[in-house]
């Protein structure tokens, strides 16, 4: 099916990371070689990074790297939430705090590459894909 019209999201790659690092994170319980080789944790972790590479790599294809990299950043959010949320982790303020840090860095180098791509927008950008298939 071609569709002429798509919409990238750079951070979806970050969350589908992010969740496959959970996975992989349930999986590290596990004792013995033999007993994580059995783990279906294992293969959901590492099927997720699987995709959330090829994903990236899709992303790239549209995007500049200098502006895709630096949304990698993102994947600090989603871990500490998910971390959180699932995990039952601590958010400590000195962790947010980096993140706020890690973010506004990201934000900054971003939106200066942006301004070098006539068009493009830092989160989500349109463009005319002539002969894929998706």
């Amino acid at each position: 099916m071609k569709n002429d019209n798509l919409f990238y999201h750079p951070d979806d790659y970050d969350f589908f990371g992010s969740v496959a690092s959970l996975f992989l994170k349930k999986a590290s319980g596990t004792e013995g070689l033999l007993a994580l080789i059995k783990n279906p944790y294992l293969y959901i972790g590492g099927d997720l990074y699987l995709f959330s590479a090829v994903l990236n790599i899709w992303i790239l294809r549209v995007l500049e790297y200098s502006v895709v990299l630096p949304l990698t950043s993102l994947t600090y959010i989603w871990t500490m939430v998910l971390s959180y949320f699932i995990l039952k982790e601590k958010i400590t303020k000195k962790k947010i705090g980096g993140v706020i840090l890690i973010l506004i860095g990201a934000i900054c180098v971003s939106l200066w590459e942006v301004n070098k791509i006539k068009g493009a927008s830092c989160i989500l950008k349109r463009k005319n894909l002539d002969g894929l298939d998706v």
